[in-house]
């Protein structure tokens, strides 16, 4: 992005296509959640992925600033994805079912690098992922 803005004829025009193009993407951006396990007090921070739809994730999640009144990073134990998948109808909301979880950090190292770009320093867009390619990142 920073070769794309110096190397062009207007970097202040280039740098404003690239903000609008990232503010404007088509894609879902998933919500934090976070969960106490009742057993040992450990605080789990999730994202969830679903079947068929582009998502952005963070590369290395950590509490986003909208969330740092709930929780800070140091209070999480660690970080997981959940992976929806539609079993029928994708317009029932019943077809809609837990395919698995994974620790966030196993997930972005077996996620396949041409399913993914960068989108800023922080955040990446997941392409589509099938059922299949779910199925081998839960492997």
């Amino acid at each position: 992005m920073m070769d794309e803005i110096n190397n062009s004829d207007n970097p202040i025009d280039t740098f404003s296509e690239i903000v609008r193009d990232i503010q404007n993407l088509d894609a879902y951006s998933a919500n934090q959640q976070f969960y106490k396990n009742n057993e040992d007090g450990r605080i789990i921070g999730a994202y969830t992925l679903t079947e068929n739809l582009r998502t952005i994730l963070p590369y290395k999640p950590t509490v986003e600033f909208h969330n740092s009144d709930i929780v800070k990073n140091d209070d999480i134990a660690f970080w997981n994805i959940s992976f929806v998948v539609i079993n029928g109808d994708e317009n029932d909301p019943n077809s809609y079912q837990v395919g698995g979880q994974l620790d966030y950090n196993d997930f972005i190292k077996k996620l396949p690098k041409d399913k993914y770009e960068f989108i800023d320093a922080s955040y990446i867009m997941v392409e589509p992922l099938s059922k299949e390619e779910i199925s081998d990142l839960l492997k």
